[in-house]
């Protein structure tokens, strides 16, 4: 019987990682053996994690200055090891580092090349003394930052600094090895040690409903199915008993029975996810091993779950790590950027769609999450539910170039986002910085120029009439 292949815009997906002089060469990366985001990357900086004997330390190199690097800006002020790094999504001089001992330290970057020191402004959280597993930042309030411990999720206003509500989970008698959000920011999933995911409500606190996932004893990791089926399927990574990796859909509502097991191999290493909303598919990976493989989730007529491509490279990575859809280069039909995290540096990555003609492709780009907040730290806390802004990619591409990011945006927002709070000397004032990335604001300049290009057009058409 022949085989019938699954019609998908992405199915030829590839991998195109940039050119050697265009790659991030000694920057090794800490060799924690925990499963942590030890790289993060926005569309201007890349952070790392550096080894160190003591304490921990982590540094900021920027995106259009690739190459070989021997010296580096230190941010420092952690005393334990360093776990965990994220940037904030409303502002890409701002970065949240979460360590072993409990503490999370949220800091203003200025990158300037003449600095071997970190003089960054500080906001220090703390809720918990047991190890940071995770630091995730609201998708749609300002300065709101969800920390993950072992022992509880903790959610706090940056700017206040204050812990605004702290979910025990110690009362679970088990610790927390994975952490995600829905688009909306709240519900939280978590995978726990028991083998079981949890959905939390975030804006209350409460534990909606659990269930167990897979019955071996590898890590579970989760991913929301963002923008499926009213954000109501989930995704888990485990193993069986005899330790064969597994996939596992489940439906939220119901998750009595999984949607369907998809049996992967019987790889050692724990499987990692990555979930992109815009183009809905799933991306599984795994420390020590040299590909990523791409998947589908349909459920009509029935759960399917299709493995599109695999990308192999010739190298193991030690870790992924996944930038916004700001990141990527939409004039070579680039769909997801990545960073992986070699044994000799860092390699900027490319998942790119192969087209026969050139020019924007409508088609592989919807409307995206943008760098404006839709609403408030104060609107969170008094309960607002809000989903992400969304700004056109096709003005993005017309604005911005990936490759030179740092000289084509500005600063969006600060610490003080309030004129009543008093601040100690490593404060940062918004009026000392430039203004907002405001994307409505270039959307309104181009109008106005094709107008005017209209216009003009016009008026040589009258005037050759004149002289006719």
């Amino acid at each position: 019987m022949r085989k019938i292949v699954r019609e998908s815009k992405f199915r030829n997906v590839y991998g195109q990682s940039y050119q050697k002089e265009k790659q991030f060469d000694g920057v090794v990366t800490s060799a924690s053996r925990l499963d942590g985001n030890l790289v993060a990357i926005n569309r201007l900086f890349i952070a790392a994690v550096l080894p160190t004997s003591g304490g921990g330390v982590f540094t900021v190199l920027r995106r259009d200055k690739p190459g070989r690097y021997d010296t580096f800006v230190k941010y420092e002020g952690h005393a334990a090891e360093i776990l965990d790094l994220s940037w904030s999504p409303f502002d890409p001089y701002k970065i949240a580092s979460g360590s072993d001992d409990g503490l999370v330290l949220v800091r203003w970057v200025e990158q300037d090349e003449t600095k071997t020191e970190d003089k960054s402004s500080v906001v220090t959280l703390k809720q918990s003394s047991r190890r940071v597993v995770q630091t995730q930042w609201h998708p749609s309030a300002l300065d709101i930052l969800f920390v993950v411990n072992l022992d509880s999720i903790n959610i706090f206003d940056v700017e206040t600094q204050d812990c605004i509500r702290c979910i025990d989970t110690s009362r679970m008698n088990d610790t927390i090895f994975s952490f995600c959000l829905n688009y909306e920011g709240s519900l939280a999933a978590a995978g726990f040690k028991d083998k079981k995911v949890r959905i939390f409500d975030m804006m209350t606190g409460e534990m909606k409903t659990e269930f167990i996932t897979h019955e071996g004893t590898k890590a579970i990791k989760v991913a929301w199915l963002l923008g499926m089926y009213g954000d109501d399927l989930l995704i888990t990574s485990g193993s069986t008993k005899m330790s064969a990796r597994q996939l596992s859909v489940w439906k939220i509502s119901d998750p009595s029975q999984p949607l369907l097991i998809e049996a992967v191999d019987q790889g050692s290493a724990v499987f990692n996810l990555f979930y992109d909303r815009d183009t809905k598919l799933i991306l599984s990976y795994a420390k020590g091993e040299s590909s990523v493989r791409f998947y589908e989730f349909d459920i009509d007529p029935e759960p399917k779950l299709h493995l599109l491509t695999t990308y192999s490279a010739p190298d193991a990575h030690r870790s992924l790590a996944f930038g916004s859809k700001l990141c990527c280069d939409f004039g070579a039909n680039e769909i997801i950027h990545s960073v992986r995290v070699l044994n000799k540096g860092l390699e900027e990555l490319m998942f790119i769609v192969p087209r026969k003609f050139e020019g924007f492709q409508d088609d592989l780009y919807p409307d995206t999450p943008g760098e404006e907040p839709a609403m408030s730290a104060e609107e969170f806390i008094e309960g607002k539910i809000a989903s992400p802004l969304l700004v056109s990619v096709k003005t993005l591409h017309s604005v911005t170039s990936p490759l030179s990011p740092v000289t084509s945006v500005t600063r969006s927002t600060t610490f003080s986002r309030r004129a009543n709070v008093e601040r100690g000397p490593s404060s940062v004032s918004r009026s000392d910085h430039e203004a907002p990335f405001d994307f409505n604001l270039i959307q309104e300049v181009k109008e106005i120029r094709s107008m005017l290009e209209t216009m003009s057009k016009r008026i040589d058409k009258l005037e050759e009439k004149e002289h006719e």
